[in-house]
């Protein structure tokens, strides 16, 4: 495995790295774990598509992800990724289109541990009072990446 720093307008990223699949894109990176520091075409095209999306010309990653976690973990991302550029959808809400309508708590668990973020949108995901719950990042982060989504959607 190895790993590469992929910078961004909110700080400097970790886009961990297994044969030809980005395993873990966060902001923190586990000392403890034996990785190499390595620029690959994968994390340079990682870098170019952050790049394009903080720039308001990406809408979606194209990126090869490799979702890792339960069934259910596994089953939450990739109803995540569904989730369209500049919209929001409540934790009840994502729970339903997941398949498991009585399971909103378990999903903001699930989302509380995706090691993809960004590249797995769960900054989309917000209380269905329209309060911004939480994420990873912290809610200013969250509270960003809403807002610069919804900017390049009215420009």
């Amino acid at each position: 495995m190895y790993y590469d720093k992929i910078l961004s307008p909110l700080g400097d990223f970790f886009c961990i790295i297994q044969k030809h699949s980005i395993l873990s894109f966060t902001n923190q990176i586990n000392s403890t774990t034996n990785l190499h520091q390595l620029s690959t075409p994968l994390t340079q095209e990682c870098q170019k598509q952050i790049n394009a999306y903080f720039e308001g010309k990406l809408t979606a990653f194209s990126l090869p992800l490799r979702i890792q976690g339960s069934l259910f973990a596994q089953c939450i991302y990739k109803t995540l990724a569904q989730i369209p550029y500049g919209s929001t959808i409540s934790y009840q809400d994502l729970a339903t289109l997941a398949g498991y309508p009585k399971a909103s708590r378990a999903v903001g668990n699930a989302m509380k541990h995706n090691p993809l973020v960004l590249l797995i949108p769960c900054h989309r995901v917000i209380c269905s009072n329209g309060s911004l719950g939480g994420f990873l990042l912290g809610a200013e982060i969250k509270m960003r990446l809403l807002a610069l989504e919804k900017a390049f959607l009215t420009t």
